[in-house]
């Protein structure tokens, strides 16, 4: 399934996305923000807006490590978690085309000038993000549940990670997503009624991460 996300994401860079790569970064935004919600309503006009459960056959099993107890699905998504980010920090650390990423994520004109194909390279980093996001989307509907306004909870804890990593800082992400994680369940079980302010723990971390930011530039 990946494989065919990354298809329909090459397919969306040709149409859409590379016409405005020169273009302010705020038509970049408003153009994959207009293009989620076409998907979106698309999904709730063919599906419905009632939300699906994924059964499967080790939903119920359980991986014990010690007196510790971790629910199969779980564990399974955070294994596969883990390799994907090994494969990703291996892609873009080790590898020409990693390489190549890097470089025209830093300087596109100065990349260009040198050999490295661009439009390619963009090409295949958009393609990448939609099959890592296709497969993000499928661990979610077996540890939640399916519906086409699920990911918005999600897009937008990323955004607050990213805010805090920075672009293109992989372990500033790693990082970032941890201690998200781990401030939402704090919050969960420690705080009354956290199971309602765990979702503004991201909205507090990007405005504790802005506040610092300004600080720092201003001292």
């Amino acid at each position: 399934m990946a494989v065919a996300v990354f298809g329909v994401g090459a397919l969306t860079y040709r149409v859409s996305i590379r016409h405005v790569l020169l273009a302010p970064e705020l038509n970049q935004m408003l153009l994959t923000f207009g293009l989620g919600i076409l998907l979106q309503n698309l999904a709730l006009m063919l599906l419905g807006g009632n939300t699906r459960t994924v059964t499967t056959p080790y939903q119920a099993s359980s991986l014990n490590i010690g007196e510790l107890s971790i629910g199969g699905p779980k564990a399974i998504a955070f294994g596969l978690a883990v390799v994907l980010l090994g494969a990703l920090y291996f892609t873009l650390y080790r590898t020409v085309l990693g390489r190549q990423m890097r470089a025209v994520a830093q300087n596109r004109r100065g990349a260009q000038l040198i050999g490295i194909p661009v439009d390619r390279v963009y090409l295949i980093a958009f393609g990448v993000s939609c099959g890592l996001a296709a497969v993000a989307g499928v661990l979610v509907s077996v540890l939640l549940f399916a519906s086409p306004t699920v990911g918005l909870v999600f897009a937008l804890k990323a955004f607050a990670i990213i805010v805090m990593a920075g672009l293109g800082n992989l372990t500033g992400v790693l990082w970032a997503s941890v201690i998200l994680g781990l401030s939402e369940a704090l919050v969960q079980t420690y705080v009354p009624g956290g199971g309602g302010w765990s979702d503004a723990v991201f909205f507090l971390m990007i405005f504790g991460t802005l506040v610092i930011r300004s600080f720092r530039r201003a001292a």
